[in-house]
C-alpha cells in the first residue's frame, strides 16, 4: 500500500505568495492608551457621588423657620438670658 497525499498546493503557489502579501493594506497598530477604562471609573465615580449627595440630603434635618424656633422657645420657657447666653457665648 501506498500512502498518497490527498492534499496538493497548486502550481506557483509559493512564487506569487510574496506579491499577494504585499497587496495586503497594512493594518493600524492599536492605540496603546485606552480612554474607555478610565472613562468608566470616572463615571462610576460620578454617579456614586450624585447618589450619595442625594440620599445625604434626603436624610438631612429639614431646615427649621424663624418661626419654628420661637415657638419651642416658648413653649420650653426659656428665658431670653439663657438664649442672649448661648448665642454669644457669655455667662451670667
Amino acid at each position: 500500500m501506498t500512502k498518497k497525499n490527498p492534499i496538493s498546493v497548486p502550481d506557483g503557489y509559493f512564487a506569487s505568495l510574496e506579491e499577494r502579501l504585499q497587496q495586503i493594506p497594512a493594518q493600524k497598530a492599536a492605540p496603546r492608551f485606552r480612554m474607555a477604562p478610565y472613562l468608566a471609573f470616572a463615571a462610576s465615580l460620578l454617579a456614586l457621588a450624585v447618589i450619595g449627595n442625594f440620599i445625604l440630603r434626603k436624610s438631612a434635618s429639614p431646615e427649621l423657620s424663624d418661626d419654628d424656633i420661637r415657638s419651642y422657645l416658648l413653649a420650653s420657657n426659656t428665658s431670653v438670658e439663657q438664649i442672649y447666653s448661648v448665642i454669644y457665648e457669655e455667662d451670667y
